[in-house]
Protein backbone atom coordinates (compact mmCIF):
# COMPACT_ATOMS: atom_id res chain seq x y z
CA UNK A 1 0.00 0.00 0.00
CA UNK A 2 1.12 3.53 -0.70
CA UNK A 3 1.29 6.30 1.85
CA UNK A 4 -1.56 8.12 0.07
CA UNK A 5 -3.72 5.03 0.47
CA UNK A 6 -3.17 5.11 4.24
CA UNK A 7 -4.07 8.82 4.21
CA UNK A 8 -7.26 8.18 2.21
CA UNK A 9 -8.24 5.47 4.72
CA UNK A 10 -7.73 7.84 7.66
CA UNK A 11 -4.66 6.11 9.10
CA UNK A 12 -1.99 8.71 8.32
CA UNK A 13 -1.05 12.30 7.57
CA UNK A 14 1.51 13.22 4.96
CA UNK A 15 3.22 16.39 3.72
CA UNK A 16 3.21 16.45 -0.08
CA UNK A 17 3.22 19.13 -2.76
CA UNK A 18 -0.32 19.87 -3.95
CA UNK A 19 0.55 18.52 -7.40
CA UNK A 20 0.90 15.05 -5.87
CA UNK A 21 -2.57 14.97 -4.36
CA UNK A 22 -4.87 17.31 -6.30
CA UNK A 23 -6.62 14.38 -8.01
CA UNK A 24 -7.53 12.89 -4.63
CA UNK A 25 -8.76 16.26 -3.37
CA UNK A 26 -10.98 16.83 -6.41
CA UNK A 27 -12.61 13.41 -5.89
CA UNK A 28 -12.94 14.18 -2.15
CA UNK A 29 -10.85 11.17 -1.10
CA UNK A 30 -8.57 13.41 0.98
CA UNK A 31 -8.67 16.96 2.33
CA UNK A 32 -5.75 19.36 2.18
CA UNK A 33 -4.78 21.34 5.25
CA UNK A 34 -2.65 24.38 4.47
CA UNK A 35 0.60 24.60 6.42
CA UNK A 36 1.13 28.24 7.35
CA UNK A 37 3.95 27.92 9.90
CA UNK A 38 6.70 27.31 9.20
CA UNK A 39 6.72 28.47 5.58
CA UNK A 40 7.72 25.61 3.30
CA UNK A 41 9.93 26.26 0.27
CA UNK A 42 11.17 23.92 -2.42
CA UNK A 43 13.38 24.69 -5.41
CA UNK A 44 12.76 22.61 -8.52
CA UNK A 45 15.27 22.51 -11.36
CA UNK A 46 15.42 21.14 -14.88
CA UNK A 47 18.98 20.06 -15.58
CA UNK A 48 20.65 18.95 -18.78
CA UNK A 49 24.18 17.99 -19.72
CA UNK A 50 26.01 21.04 -21.13
CA UNK A 51 26.65 19.41 -24.52
CA UNK A 52 22.88 19.00 -25.07
CA UNK A 53 21.77 22.40 -23.76
CA UNK A 54 21.11 23.81 -27.27
CA UNK A 55 19.62 20.61 -28.72
CA UNK A 56 16.20 21.35 -30.33
CA UNK A 57 14.59 18.34 -28.63
CA UNK A 58 15.84 19.45 -25.21
CA UNK A 59 14.56 22.98 -25.80
CA UNK A 60 11.16 21.64 -26.89
CA UNK A 61 10.82 19.51 -23.74
CA UNK A 62 11.97 22.43 -21.58
CA UNK A 63 9.31 24.73 -23.05
CA UNK A 64 6.68 21.99 -22.67
CA UNK A 65 7.54 21.62 -18.96
CA UNK A 66 7.21 25.40 -18.50
CA UNK A 67 3.84 25.46 -20.27
CA UNK A 68 2.39 22.42 -18.48
CA UNK A 69 3.52 23.77 -15.10
CA UNK A 70 1.82 27.12 -15.79
CA UNK A 71 -1.37 25.35 -16.91
CA UNK A 72 -1.42 23.15 -13.80
CA UNK A 73 -0.94 26.24 -11.63
CA UNK A 74 -3.77 28.06 -13.46
CA UNK A 75 -6.09 25.07 -12.99
CA UNK A 76 -5.37 24.97 -9.26
CA UNK A 77 -3.62 21.59 -9.37
CA UNK A 78 -0.46 23.21 -8.03
CA UNK A 79 -0.76 25.99 -5.48
CA UNK A 80 2.83 27.10 -5.15
CA UNK A 81 4.14 30.46 -6.28
CA UNK A 82 4.86 30.40 -10.01
CA UNK A 83 8.07 32.34 -10.62
CA UNK A 84 8.29 31.71 -14.38
CA UNK A 85 5.77 34.03 -16.01
CA UNK A 86 6.20 33.15 -19.70
CA UNK A 87 3.03 31.01 -19.84
CA UNK A 88 1.13 32.57 -16.91
CA UNK A 89 -2.56 33.25 -17.40
CA UNK A 90 -4.50 35.49 -15.05
CA UNK A 91 -7.44 34.03 -13.18
CA UNK A 92 -10.65 35.95 -13.78
CA UNK A 93 -12.91 36.18 -10.74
Amino acid sequence: MTTLHYVSQGFALVVHPSSATFHLESSQQIRAIEITEPKLYRDVYVQVVASKAQDPAVNTVYELIREVTANMHYQGCWRGELLDNKYTRSVSL
